[in-house]
């Protein structure tokens, strides 16, 4: 087993982004509303039911 990584999905990334900063003490990978901290990632979906679903026109 390879550990891949996590992916935590919050309507407020940003917000957790600035806490993993501090704890982490380094600047994230930020490409839109994802967030990236090596193997940590926090991310905002946007409207989604579930993380396999995406409204119509979302993609």
């Amino acid at each position: 087993m390879k550990f891949g990584g996590i992916c935590i999905e919050t309507d407020n990334a940003p917000r957790l982004a600035e806490f993993y900063k501090i704890v982490f003490r380094e600047e994230p990978f930020v490409e839109g509303s994802h967030y990236g901290f090596g193997s940590i990632a926090v991310y905002d979906p946007g409207e989604v039911t579930n993380g396999c679903e995406r409204p119509a026109g979302k993609g």
